[in-house]
């Protein structure tokens, strides 16, 4: 059996496929991750090679996602957002709920710990 390495398509083209369809803008998408408008359109045709499929309808100053890329789009940004979720419960339930804080000696004997 191949491995989902092999399978899936890179969880970095995967993010940039999201932001450029939720912005409907390679440009936009390229600030927002912090890339170039090149590097986002490289993503994104490195990831519609791979699929097989047109994902984005290309227009001057404007993409949109074709009836595949929509369909797809819907299960990506679903995907991404239950892992985030998943990763955010995560980095709560490592915190345990402590609180550190830092204060000098002075300050946290004579007037902190007798409070």
């Amino acid at each position: 059996m191949r491995s989902l390495r092999h399978l899936l398509p890179s969880a970095g083209s995967l993010i940039v496929f999201e932001a450029a369809g939720r912005l409907s803008s390679f440009t936009a998408a390229g600030r927002e991750l912090g890339m170039t408008q090149a590097a986002v359109s490289y993503a994104v045709r490195g990831l519609e090679e791979r699929l097989g499929a047109k994902l984005f309808q290309r227009r001057h100053r404007q993409v949109l996602l074709t009836e595949a890329g929509e369909r797809f789009h819907a299960d990506v940004s679903l995907g991404l957002s239950h892992i985030r979720k998943s990763a955010e419960d995560l980095r709560l339930q490592a915190t345990g709920g402590h609180v550190t804080l830092a204060a000098s000696t002075a300050f946290g004997s004579f007037w902190m710990m007798p409070r």
